[in-house]
């Protein structure tokens, strides 16, 4: 049998950088961190057999983005929610919570852009753009 975990009734939540969270409102699909690393090429004469040679540099923590059903929510409008954060440019911390908290991934971000969709055949939604900061905490 299987240990995988389904997807559904993960949350989003945002911080209010004093140790509190609050589940953004009906995110849909969303990936998690874009973690990358950078490499320096180090290849040198002696090298040996002539391949090249790589350090690994600074590690990034990348984008992350995100999907609303867009409404009047606290969680997501211009004066307090995710709106606000792309108004003000406020670093915040962000939390991902895995259903039956099996797993959390922390970290901190920028919302960096926000884009509102009105499908004539469909709900209306902002995709929503977080760039994040500093170090991801698996836990």
């Amino acid at each position: 049998m299987t240990d995988a975990i389904w997807g559904y009734g993960t949350l989003l939540e945002l911080g209010d950088g004093i140790g509190g969270f609050v589940t953004i409102a009906e995110v849909m699909d969303f990936p998690g961190p874009q973690l990358s690393r950078d490499n320096k090429d180090v290849t040198s004469h002696s090298s040996p057999n002539g391949y090249d040679e790589f350090i690994m540099t600074l590690k990034r923590s990348g984008e992350m983005g995100f999907t609303l059903n867009f409404f009047n929510d606290a969680t997501q409008d211009f004066s307090t929610g995710v709106g606000s954060l792309y108004d003000s440019g406020e670093i915040r911390p962000w939390r991902i919570t895995a259903p039956a908290s099996v797993f959390t991934i922390e970290f901190e971000a920028y919302v960096s852009g926000f884009k509102t969709q009105f499908p004539v055949n469909g709900q209306i939604t902002a995709d929503t753009t977080l760039k994040l900061s500093g170090q991801v905490v698996f836990a």
